[in-house]
């Protein structure tokens, strides 16, 4: 390894160890981010129910997608939507960690609400390298305000689905969080969730593999739930929702109104699914787009959480919603 590598990395795991610290205070020793082993064990939770329709954007009209889906608030997703993407070429790991290479991206937030940031070249060099149970992660909203972020938004297009957006009338400088960009490592991902606003989301994966399973809205919180027993300091995360209450989900004596939609992986224009996805860890990775009783909200650097937790933690309201996982490393755009 010559000078110039050798001082690269060691740059990064300073910056990459300030950023736990800060976005995860709990967790204050290093063997407290891998104690659970997951990222050795990880294969036991690629198993999934996929339940989720599929439909193709090009035989689905407007109406007919509002009549089947919007108004009864059933999740799809949709193929075909990405096939004219720049983001499908630009997306990379190699070609983000050019372009974007000293720009800042969130990963986390401090216990105070204020974002938790790291430049893509040191997040890259994370996620290739790191055996975490639940890893950091970009969730990012604040990167279309930003002069040099902001060429991210070239690169997708608002599909013809969800063209019609109310929020727009607020201004961009009074609505809520509505978009983001996410990335992230394997086991990486969000826990339990309601978004903001009760609104709707679709997400696109564009690179990698991400899972994603949905609730009723009547579903009781008390059965979604990780309690501090059951999940200690990792409660909150994805990997550990996956551990703890999916497995209940799959027993007879689950509510049989209260049993979840399930999304596995998706191949990048989600035209070619491989189900040979599990259970366990959460983190965003999968390719196409889904509409879900997620929502969308985009904002200010220090509010763009784009979820509320199940468990009061870091400000956030308890309510119900949607845990995600990813299976590898995934990029999406989530809006």
């Amino acid at each position: 390894m010559s000078d110039v590598d050798s001082k690269f990395v060691s740059r990064a795991k300073k910056r990459i160890k300030e950023a736990k610290k800060r976005s995860r205070p709990e967790l204050s020793d290093y063997w407290s981010w891998n104690m659970l082993n997951y990222a050795v064990h990880f294969e036991r939770y690629k198993v999934v129910n996929d339940t989720i329709e599929r439909i193709d954007i090009n035989k689905v009209s407007l109406e007919e997608f509002v009549k089947k889906y919007e108004k009864p608030y059933k999740p799809v997703v949709i193929t075909g939507i990405q096939s004219n993407w720049g983001a499908l070429q630009k997306w990379t790991l190699h070609r983000l960690s050019k372009k974007y290479r000293n720009q800042k991206f969130k990963c986390g937030e401090d216990n105070q609400g204020y974002s938790v940031k790291l430049k893509m070249k040191y997040f890259i060099n994370y996620m290739q390298s790191n055996n975490d149970d639940s890893p950091l992660y970009i969730f990012d909203s604040g990167f279309g305000e930003d002069r040099r972020r902001s060429k991210l938004l070239e690169d997708y297009d608002v599909p013809l689905y969800f063209k019609d957006d109310l929020f727009r009338l607020c201004g961009e400088n009074r609505r809520s969080p509505y978009r983001w960009f996410v990335m992230g490592p394997a086991r990486s991902g969000t826990g339990i969730h309601i978004d903001p606003l009760g609104t709707s989301a679709w997400n696109a994966l564009v690179q990698g593999h991400k899972r994603w399973c949905l609730f009723p809205t009547h579903t009781p919180k008390e059965l979604l739930k990780v309690s501090s027993a059951d999940g200690g300091k990792q409660r909150d995360e994805a990997i550990t929702w996956f551990s703890v209450i999916y497995p209940r989900t799959q027993l007879p004596t689950w509510p049989q109104d209260c049993k979840p939609a399930e999304e596995p992986e998706l191949a990048t224009i989600a035209d070619s699914v491989d189900v040979r996805f599990s259970t366990g860890v959460a983190s965003d990775s999968s390719s196409s787009c889904s509409s879900s009783s997620s929502s969308s909200s985009c904002g200010t650097d220090d509010s763009d959480s784009g979820q509320e937790s199940l468990t009061p933690h870091k400000k956030r309201k308890i309510c119900k919603g949607t845990p995600s996982e990813t299976q590898d490393c995934y990029i999406s755009s989530f809006t």
